[in-house]
């Protein structure tokens, strides 16, 4: 990580600080301190717990690097000092990526932060991006103005969020968003391209099927409920089969903007602000 290319502030009170170590008191009372070596950069509750990397398995396994979205792989192959929000369990480990999350789901994590309230100084970032977040987020409209400040000027950022899926996600799953909304929370960025995202499959609607399919247990059993069932089950199934063609189709996009599982926006922070 090229941490000497970032400089911290205090989450609380924003002051500055020029080196981080386990146990630095701010002069706000905010105490740094750390699992697993993971520096903790965002205020937690007394009994909050941090760590999911051990037990259950929540979040699968992935590295950023070779994910398959070319505003990311364009971002790495100009060597762009990236800021990941929401980092989950990416392995990848390119010095000039901060990988970032609100708990430990991993320990390849930089730092444990909270995306409304960044502890990196202004003007920091070329690029900044997230997968599959802001969904969870409580206040995504405060996370794309910290976004904003720790780019810098002409800085680039990358979002892939949640429209037409099912409630997911571990602790909350606070928002799903349309193209439209995604723009007006990002509408300080000159907005490059907002559009339903091809990165995330329809397979997501299968799930919406397979919910619904599992909820026809619960009826009196009788034909109907049976042959719901099945025809849900087979749809989610054929799907998959399907899914290029249907959203490659450009007859389809006004449909596809409206079922949509995921819609993406790509930004730039004005060279010049006025």
């Amino acid at each position: 990580m090229s941490s000497s290319a970032v400089v911290l502030r205090c989450p609380v009170c924003q002051s500055v600080w020029p080196k981080f170590y386990v146990g630095l008191q701010c002069a706000c009372g905010f105490q740094g301190k750390a699992i697993e070596g993971i520096p903790i950069l965002r205020v937690t509750e007394a009994d909050e717990r941090l760590d999911y990397y051990s037990g259950q398995k929540l979040l699968n396994r992935i590295n950023s690097k070779n994910v398959g979205i070319p505003r990311i792989n364009n971002a790495f192959a100009r060597n762009d000092l990236m800021l990941e929000l929401g980092a989950g369990v990416d392995v990848c480990d390119a010095p000039n990526l901060i990988k970032t999350d609100a708990f430990i789901y991993s320990t390849h994590l930089d730092y444990v932060v909270d995306a409304h309230q960044l502890p990196f100084e202004d003007n920091t970032f070329d690029f900044v991006f997230s997968l599959a977040v802001f969904e969870h987020l409580y206040a995504p409209w405060v996370a794309a103005k910290e976004i904003f400040r720790v780019l810098k000027p002409g800085g680039r950022v990358y979002i892939l969020t949640a429209f037409m899926q099912h409630m997911h996600g571990y602790p909350h799953h606070y928002f799903n968003m349309t193209t439209m909304g995604l723009r007006e929370i990002f509408k300080d960025f000159d907005i490059i391209k907002c559009i339903p995202s091809p990165h995330c499959p329809l397979t997501q609607i299968g799930h919406i099927m397979d919910d619904l399919g599992r909820m026809t247990d619960a009826l009196p059993a009788n034909q109907t409920a049976q042959e719901l069932k099945v025809h849900l089950n087979k749809a989610s199934q054929l799907i998959p089969l399907v899914q290029n063609q249907l959203i490659r189709k450009e007859a389809n996009f006004d449909l596809w903007q409206q079922i949509a599982p995921g819609v993406e926006l790509f930004a730039q922070k004005p060279s010049v602000i006025l």
